[in-house]
Order: structure tokens, then C-alpha cells, then sequence
């Protein structure tokens, strides 16, 4: 589809069609379908990549109305679109709400094209937002340091953190290893309190899933407790290091996570490199966290341009499940929005335990689910039962008010008679009338 060249008048004049579908008027989603979205690039923006069966010719407002979707988010791809944006944009004046990629994919961004999108968004009502895409320059491996014992190591294995002063700890959290062989699991273990160092008692027991990340919850009795000792009394591994480890520890009092500052740490038993300070929580020098396409200061001064005449756009951003650890946590205390993304299907699998991973590390974060219509990871179809179980769970934490919607990626695949994209696409109008209750 070409775009004839537009006026400044003509453009105005479109954004009272942009006006009725205003941030300020579509409020909270009253529908399943208001709170869907559709992830958008430029037509063929995925020619002759990623394994896909055929190249398309589908524009990003033609690809949101094949799935029956009113919202659109608009992610720069190879460099396109390229600025000013007002032309490509005009195909979005009947949508309802829009977000425009001021970071594109592969972290691209700049001052200038910043401007742009901001200047786009002044004069389009139903923007809503800007997105940060591919923002974390992190891969899988690069996120979390682990505490591991050594390999065939004999149980119990004990983890002891000595606090600075008595504390009164009603809880903790264990965050299950995530090593990248799928070994040093740890399994049963039980937790002692002690009031003075060395008298310990036993406050409570549990096992730690068996799945990369996954992070159980321990109530204790809120006594003072100068040292937290946790046993593992045992590990998921059938084979291969036959060992425990740990990602993180997080002692909590009264709803508020506990300092690590001037916590001493002990194992009885550490593999050379994985020392048991690793469970504390990263403190980064500078407060600056991962490596990413923004720093911290760069992104508290972007939100002061967020404030429109009109209304205030939110700042969205992408994290993979891949990425999930204390590094992004600075960088995601600044934005509004979260989309989380599973970059290969197979990790599907682990998706409750990763949502709750998320959830442990920004309490309270707004989210949107992201749902890929092909396995990008491994230039694949993604596999059906896999594509149900991620819309399944989308749709129950929608409605339990757990994520504020969920995203299909992206529109640029949907004319390719892809069997997960025509499955998507009638569950969207299955689905997509029923009210969201409260």
C-alpha cells in the first residue's frame, strides 16, 4: 500500500478521527479485546528471515484488522519506517490506542528519532504511549551470578545469612537455580532461626520446584532472628553434578525486603567461582543496572517528556524471560509497562514460573504478555498445544487482574496461512467480546 504525500492540513484534520478514540475516553479495558494488542512492523519487514513459509505484503493496520485488534503498538524494524513519521501513521486514525517505538528492534534509537515520535504523539490523540524494544543488552547466561555447591557434594548442604542486628523475619524467598546445563537443583530443604548466633531452631520446610527460576515463598514466625540457616536436604538431579544452588535469597519484614547490606553469607560447600554471596541481591555502583540501549538518568529524563498537554504517555518496555534478574530491576522501577516475552516456545513450559520470577522482582508492575505466533527462536512454526497454553494462561491472569492485557506478535505474519496466526485469530473472536469482571 502506497502512502500519497499529506499536508499539514490533511493531517490535522485526521486527528479529529484520532480523537475519538482517545487514551482519556477508552479508559479501563471493558472487553477482552480492549485489552489485546498486536505487535507491528513494516509490510515485509520479515522477508526471507526468521524461517517463515512466504514473504507478505500486509500492512500493520491491515495485519490489526485480519485479527480483529484495535490496539497497535508500532516497533521500528531494519530502520523502518524511517522519520517523520505522520504519513505512515495516518492508517492508525481508526484504531483505538497506539504506541510507537522510540527504541526499535535491536535496541536502535537516537535523539533525533526520539523527537519525532514524541512530535507524532503531540498531534495524535490515540497514542497512548512510546515503547522501548530489545532494550536490555543481555542473553541468556548474562543475568544472574548463582551460589552452587561443589558437584556429588553430601546433604545437607547449609546456606547461612548472619544479619548485622536481631531482625524480626516473617518470610523469605528462594529463587531456584537457573544454570544453563540444568543441573544444581535444589530440593527439599528446611529453615532455622537463631536468635543468638549458633542456637538455631527450626521455623519450616518446603521444596524448591524443579524448574529454572522458579521462586517459592517461606512464611516465618516473626521472631528475631540474628541468623537465617537454610538446609538443602536434597536435589532434583538425577544425574550430571548431583548438586544444589541457589540464585537469589531475600529475607522479608512486614511486606518490605530485608537490606543486604553488611549480611554475611556462608556455605558449607561452594563450587570454585559460585561463591554464596551470590544469593544477595546485585547492588550496582552506580544504580545504573544491565547494559541497555538507555541508562537510568537518560530514561528519568525522557519521563519529564512524557507530559503532553493533553495526557501523559506511558514508557513500555520489552524483557525476555531470559532476562530476568536483579540487573534489569533500576531501568524497570522507571517505566510503566512491561511486556514479557518467551523467546523460544519450549521455554513455554516454565511460563508460570517465570511470571512469578517477574512478579518477585517488580511487585505491582504493570504488564502485558507477549504472545509470539511463531517460534522466532528457532525459526520454527510454534507448535499448537504450546500457542493455547500461553493464550490460556493470558487469559485467566487477565481476568484475575495479574497482567493488564497480553500482545500477538506481529502483524507481519498474518498472511501467511501460519496455523498458529489462524488459531490466534478465531480465539480472538471466540474470546475477545466477553467483559472483563472485576
Amino acid at each position: 500500500m502506497r502512502f500519497m504525500p499529506m499536508s499539514a492540513a490533511m493531517f490535522a484534520l485526521l486527528t479529529v478521527g484520532f480523537a475519538l478514540h482517545s487514551a482519556a475516553e477508552s479508559g479501563e479495558p471493558r472487553t477482552v479485546r480492549d485489552a489485546m494488542w498486536i505487535w507491528a512492523h513494516i509490510e515485509g519487514g520479515y522477508d526471507n528471515l526468521w524461517g517463515l513459509p512466504r514473504n507478505s505484503k500486509m500492512t500493520p493496520s491491515e495485519g490489526a484488522k485480519s485479527m480483529g485488534l484495535r490496539n497497535v503498538i508500532m516497533i521500528k524494524y531494519l530502520g523502518k519506517p524511517k522519520p517523520p513519521f505522520n504519513e505512515y501513521a495516518a492508517q492508525f486514525r481508526d484504531m483505538d490506542k497506539v504506541m510507537w517505538s522510540i527504541v526499535g528492534a535491536s535496541g536502535e534509537t537516537s535523539d533525533k528519532e526520539r523527537d519525532h515520535v514524541l512530535d507524532l504523539a503531540a498531534k495524535m490523540p490515540n497514542v497512548t504511549g512510546v515503547f522501548m524494544d530489545d532494550f536490555f543488552f543481555l542473553q541468556p547466561g548474562e543475568v544472574t551470578p548463582h551460589w552452587l555447591a561443589e558437584n556429588n557434594v553430601r546433604f545437607p548442604v547449609s546456606l547461612t545469612l548472619t544479619l548485622p542486628e536481631p531482625t524480626a523475619i516473617d518470610r523469605l524467598t528462594l529463587t531456584q537455580s537457573d544454570w544453563k546445563t540444568s543441573d544444581y537443583r535444589s530440593a527439599r530443604f528446611a529453615v532455622d532461626l537463631a536468635a543468638d548466633e549458633g542456637q538455631y531452631k527450626e521455623a519450616a520446610t518446603g521444596v524448591v520446584p524443579n524448574s529454572p527460576g522458579a521462586v517459592v515463598e517461606v512464611a516465618l514466625p516473626k521472631t528475631q532472628a540474628r541468623a537465617v540457616r537454610i538446609r538443602i536436604l536434597g536435589t532434583h538431579d538425577a544425574d550430571g553434578a548431583e548438586s544444589c544452588g541457589l540464585q537469589r535469597v531475600q529475607l522479608w519484614q512486614g511486606g518490605k525486603a530485608v537490606s543486604s547490606e553488611n549480611i554475611k553469607v556462608e556455605a558449607s560447600s561452594e563450587y570454585p567461582g559460585h561463591s554464596a554471596k551470590s544469593v544477595l541481591p546485585i547492588k550496582d555502583a552506580e544504580g545504573q543496572g544491565a547494559p541497555a540501549a538507555l541508562t537510568v538518568d537518560d530514561i528519568e529524563r525522557l519521563r519529564k517528556r512524557l507530559v503532553l498537554k493533553d495526557r501523559k504517555l506511558d514508557l513500555g518496555v520489552t524483557l525476555y524471560t531470559y532476562q530476568l534478574g536483579e540487573r534489569v530491576v533500576p531501568h524497570l522501577k522507571h517505566v510503566d509497562v512491561v511486556s514479557l516475552w518467551t523467546w523460544e516456545a519450549q521455554d513455554l513450559e516454565h511460563l508460570e514460573d517465570n511470571f512469578a520470577r517477574f512478579q518477585a522482582l517488580v511487585p505491582g508492575k504493570r504488564v502485558l504478555l507477549g504472545i509470539y505466533m511463531w517460534d522466532f527462536g528457532t525459526n520454527k512454526p510454534i507448535p499448537l498445544d504450546l500457542m493455547k497454553k500461553q493464550c490460556d494462561l493470558a487469559l485467566k491472569w487477565l481476568r484475575e487482574g495479574k497482567i493488564e492485557g497480553m500482545i500477538f506478535l506481529a502483524t507481519n505474519i498474518c498472511d501467511m496461512d501460519i496455523e498458529a496466526v489462524d488459531w490466534a485469530r478465531d480465539w480472538i473472536a471466540d474470546v475477545g467480546d466477553e467483559p472483563i469482571k472485576k
